[in-house]
């Protein structure tokens, strides 16, 4: 099987254009003009009630949609330097989810609160503790948010959202379903 991969400059455009269609998909117009808060974190203008994060990495694009606070990070599979992952893990995380599942949570919780205390983003990945309770992955610092991560083909992939009740089913445009409702999910064509 071959592959094309994107520039760094085009998946960038592709995550917007993305969002563009998420956002027309759920709520039936054009998506607002997006802006960025003072710490960075991207927002649509004048539409609180709607929220979204993005990520992208070589060969693969993701967008979350919804209406609570979220965030999401999609890697290539690859190993995390241990000097890093220790930096921003405790041992019980490291025995529960692989070193690429704790990166990823841990770069969607970033994306989740968008501005981090004191701006030490190693401290604030090392303190947002995950764990699995009951078949869910919560994190300890934020028991008001759920997260789900998923190995799909060659990407790890995570999202967190805030507020009441369980994960959204969210449905993926193209090829590959990263997450239903009830997990990872691959559609055939």
């Amino acid at each position: 099987m071959r592959r094309a991969y994107l520039t760094k400059t085009a998946n960038q455009k592709l995550v917007w254009a993305l969002l563009d269609y998420a956002f027309f998909l759920q709520f039936g117009s054009p998506a607002p003009r997006v802006e960025k808060l003072p710490c960075g974190k991207p927002v649509f203008a004048g539409c609180p009630g709607a929220h979204f994060s993005v990520s992208h990495t070589k060969g693969c694009v993701m967008v979350v949609l919804g209406d609570s606070p979220c965030g999401c990070d999609v890697e290539l599979d690859r190993a995390v330097p241990e000097r890093a992952l220790s930096r921003v893990s405790a041992a019980e995380e490291r025995r529960s989810f692989s070193a690429l599942e704790i990166w990823t949570l841990k770069e969607s919780a970033v994306k989740l609160v968008g501005e981090v205390p004191g701006g030490d983003v190693y401290r604030f990945m090392a303190n947002a503790r995950f764990e699995r309770v009951g078949g869910k992955i919560l994190c300890q610092s934020k028991r008001s948010a759920e997260a789900m991560t998923a190995q799909c083909g060659d990407f790890q992939v995570a999202m967190m959202f805030e507020g009441e009740g369980s994960l959204p089913g969210l449905r993926e445009i193209g090829e590959r379903a990263l997450f239903g409702y009830e997990g990872y999910v691959d559609v055939e064509r």
